[in-house]
């Protein structure tokens, strides 16, 4: 399968995911629509399996579970949250051994009180 017809399954693909001077996670990210990888920063769930994350010019839903996210169209201005309720969000999905290392990362930058996604189901 090449490059292309990857990004047109809506497939996502990751490049460097790490922490950031934030004290969260960093991903670089690019989906369908897309011209070239973008930095996403990842907001703290609180438990949830859901998150929020962010570039420069996008706003998205990542389900730390399944993998499924949703992503807003680009704002130049910046994408902030509102755009997740006025935009038509494009749908992607993040291969399970990719979403294994985010996951593992992510849980790195939870407090101890925090619940935690676990590689292997909720905890």
């Amino acid at each position: 399968m090449n490059f292309k017809d990857y990004i047109n399954e809506n497939k996502a693909v990751i490049g460097d995911v790490s922490k950031n001077i934030v004290g969260t996670i960093s991903m670089d990210m690019k989906i369908k629509g897309m011209k070239k990888m973008q930095s996403f920063i990842f907001y703290a769930s609180g438990g949830e399996s859901e998150t929020k994350i962010q570039s420069s010019t996008r706003i998205g839903l990542l389900n730390l579970e399944t993998g499924d996210g949703k992503m807003s169209k680009p704002h130049q201005s910046g994408a902030y949250f509102h755009h997740l309720s006025l935009d038509k969000l494009t749908d992607f999905k993040i291969s399970s051994s990719d979403l294994k290392k985010i996951k593992t990362e992510f849980n790195k930058t939870q407090g101890s009180k925090s619940k935690v996604v676990s590689l292997f189901g909720k905890k």
